[in-house]
C-alpha cells in the first residue's frame, strides 16, 4: 500500500465518530485516481500479458499448457518476421539474446555451421540445415544447447552422440519452448519487480503464504518463495532440470515439472488480472467512442418536466435530475420515497454531488440503465426502474475510486466466477453458446469485475438483507449464482462497506 492510499484510508476511516469536519469546509468528492487508470498502464508495458490469449480455459489446470502454446507460435511466428526465407541471421540472435535481458552477457549465443566442429556437423544434420543456433549457459557447469526454430524435421529432443565417438555429445532443444518459458520467467520479474498493482502484489504474497505454510517444501517451492521474497530472477539455469548419471549430471529439456507448474500458475494468475483490467478497459472506450445520447440533456423538454427538475427530492442527492418528457411523474414521486428510505436505510443517506442522474427511455442502447464512469452519469430507463440499484451499486464503485479493482473484492471475484460457471452447465446449449459467442453480452460481459461488483450488491440487499423496492430487479437468474459460500463472502465484503466505509465517506450525509 502506497503512502497516497494509506492518507485516502485513514480519511475513510476517521479516528473520531461523529462529525468530523464543519459543513463551510466539507469535502465534496474523494478525487481519488482511477485504479484503471494506474493499473492498467502498468501492467500492459509487459508484452507477453498482451499476447492474444482468446481461449483461454476456465479450467485452471488446463490454462498452463494453453498459455505455453499461445506463447510458442507467438514467437515462431515473430521468427518468420525477421527472416522471412527460414534461414538464421544475424536478427535472430538479437531476437534471441533480447528474451534472455535479466543476464546480459552471461548467456553466450551464436550461430555455428556445419564445418565449425564434429557436434555442430551433426546437429546441423539433424536439423537438415547448414546452421543452428548453439546457445551456452555458464551455470552449472556450462550447459550447451543446440537448436533451429526453421527446421521442418519431426525431431526427438535430448541428448545425441555420433555412434563411431560417443565423446562428440550435443544437446538438441526447443527453442520454441525454451524461448516460452524464459519469456514467463522475464514477466514474473517484471510484474513482481515493476507493478505497482497491489492485485498482482496480492498474486506473489497468497503465494508464498501457502508454500510457507506446508511443513513440507519440496526445492522447487523454495525456489519460488525465494524468488518471491529477493525478488531476483530465477535463474535461467532453472530452464533444465537434470539427470544423474555416471558421466556427471547431464541437462535435460525444460524446467522440473513442479517448477515449471508453480511459475506457470502465477503467470496465469497474473495474466487473468490484466485480462480482467483489459476488459474493463475495452468497455470503457468502447463507451467514450459511442455516441453516449443517454448522457446528453434533451432539447425542447416540455415546462412542466423541466419543472418537476427542478423541484424534484433527487436534487438533495445528485448533481444534475433529468426527466424523459414520456415520464409518468406520479410513478418518479413513488420511486423517489423508495429511493429515499433505501439510501437512508442502506447507504448512510450517501449524496453524490458530482452525479447526474437522468431517467429516459434506453432502448437504442439495449440496457435497462447505463453509468457512465468518465462521464459521472447514471442512467435508468423509465420503463425499467428496477435497473436503479444496479446501476447505483456502479456508481459507488467508480466513485469510491473503483472498489472493484481492490484486492478486498478478489476473493468475492473468484467465487462469483466459480459459482457463475457451475451455474452455466446446467443451463441451455443456447445460453452456452452465447457465453462463449462475441456478443456484447458474452462470458467476458458478466465477468467485468465492476458487472460483479454490482450485480454482488444487487444479491446483498436482496438475498441476505431481503430488502423489496421496484429499484431491485426481482428476477435474479443465472447472472446472479446460487452460493452459500458467495453469499457468506458478499456479506463479510459488502456489510463493512456499507456499514462503515460508505458511512464514513465523505458522500454520507452529515446528520
Amino acid at each position: 500500500m502506497s503512502g497516497t492510499e494509506k492518507q485516502d484510508d485513514m480519511a475513510l476511516f476517521p479516528d473520531a465518530p461523529g462529525k468530523f469536519f464543519s459543513e463551510s469546509d466539507r469535502i465534496v468528492t474523494l478525487a481519488r485516481e482511477s485504479r484503471l487508470k494506474s493499473y492498467f498502464p502498468v501492467l500492459r508495458k509487459i508484452d507477453l500479458l498482451s499476447l492474444n490469449y482468446p481461449s483461454l480455459p476456465r479450467n485452471p489446470s488446463q490454462r498452463a499448457g494453453y498459455v505455453k502454446k499461445v506463447i510458442r507460435s507467438s514467437l515462431k511466428k515473430a521468427f518468420y518476421a525477421i527472416s522471412h526465407d527460414g534461414k538464421l541471421c544475424q536478427a535472430c540472435l538479437d531476437f534471441v539474446s533480447k528474451i534472455f535481458y535479466l543476464a546480459p552477457g552471461s548467456v553466450s549465443i551464436c550461430i555455428c555451421g556445419q564445418d565449425d566442429d564434429a557436434a555442430s556437423r551433426m546437429v546441423c544434420r539433424l536439423f537438415g540445415s547448414t546452421e543452428a543456433i548453439r546457445i551456452t549457459f555458464p551455470e552449472p557447469g556450462s550447459i550447451t544447447v543446440y537448436a533451429n526454430p526453421f527446421s521442418r524435421r519431426k525431431i526427438k529432443y535430448g541428448r545425441y552422440h555420433l555412434r563411431q565417438d560417443d565423446s562428440v555429445k550435443a544437446h538438441v532443444i526447443d527453442l520454441l519452448s525454451l524461448l516460452a518459458d524464459a519469456s514467463v520467467l522475464n514477466a514474473l520479474f517484471e510484474s513482481l519487480t515493476c507493478s505497482s498493482v497491489p492485485l498482482v502484489q496480492n498474486v506473489y504474497e497468497c503465494c508464498y503464504t501457502e508454500i510457507m505454510q506446508h511443513p513440507q517444501r519440496t526445492p522447487d517451492e523454495m525456489q519460488i518463495t525465494e524468488f518471491i521474497r529477493a525478488k531476483k530472477p530465477v535463474p535461467y539455469e532453472r530452464l533444465f532440470h537434470f539427470l544423474c548419471t555416471q558421466n556427471g549430471m547431464v541437462p535435460l529439456e525444460g524446467m522440473s515439472t513442479g517448477l515449471s507448474s508453480g511459475l506457470y500458475k502465477l503467470f496465469c494468475e497474473v495474466l487473468e488480472i490484466f485480462q480482467d483490467l483489459s476488459h474493463e478497459n475495452e468497455y470503457r472506450e468502447q463507451m467514450t467512442r459511442s455516441i453516449a445520447t443517454a448522457y446528453m440533456t434533451k432539447k425542447n423538454i416540455p415546462e412542466s418536466i423541466l419543472k418537476a427538475m427542478e423541484q424534484t427530492g433527487f436534487l438533495h442527492y445528485f448533481k444534475y435530475v433529468e426527466f424523459d418528457e414520456d415520464t409518468d411523474m406520479d410513478a418518479v414521486s413513488a420511486i423517489e420515497k423508495e429511493f429515499v428510505a433505501m439510501n437512508k436505510e442502506y447507504f448512510s443517506g450517501s449524496v453524490f454531488p458530482d452525479v447526474n442522474i437522468r431517467f429516459r427511455k434506453l432502448g437504442k442502447h439495449k440496457a435497462s440503465g447505463l453509468y457512465y464512469p468518465s462521464l459521472n452519469t447514471l442512467c435508468v430507463d423509465i420503463r425499467s426502474p428496477s435497473s436503479f440499484m444496479h446501476e447505483y451499486f456502479h456508481m459507488i464503485d467508480n466513485q469510491l475510486g473503483d472498489l472493484s479493482l481492490e484486492v478486498g473484492f478478489q476473493g468475492v471475484v473468484k467465487q462469483y466466477k466459480d459459482a457463475f460457471l457451475k451455474g452455466l452447465e446446467k443451463e441451455s446449449s443456447s445460453v452456452k453458446k452465447k457465453m462463449e459467442g462475441c456478443s456484447k453480452y458474452n462470458i467476458n460481459y458478466f465477468f467485468r469485475r465492476a458487472e460483479i461488483f454490482a450485480r454482488c450488491g444487487e444479491i446483498y440487499l436482496m438475498r441476505i438483507l431481503k430488502a423489496e423496492s421496484s429499484l431491485l430487479q426481482p428476477n435474479l437468474g443465472y447472472a446472479y449464482p446460487e452460493s452459500e459460500a458467495l453469499d457468506s463472502l458478499i456479506q463479510d465484503y459488502y456489510q463493512p462497506l456499507l456499514q462503515e466505509k460508505l458511512a464514513h465517506s465523505v458522500f454520507a450525509k452529515a446528520c
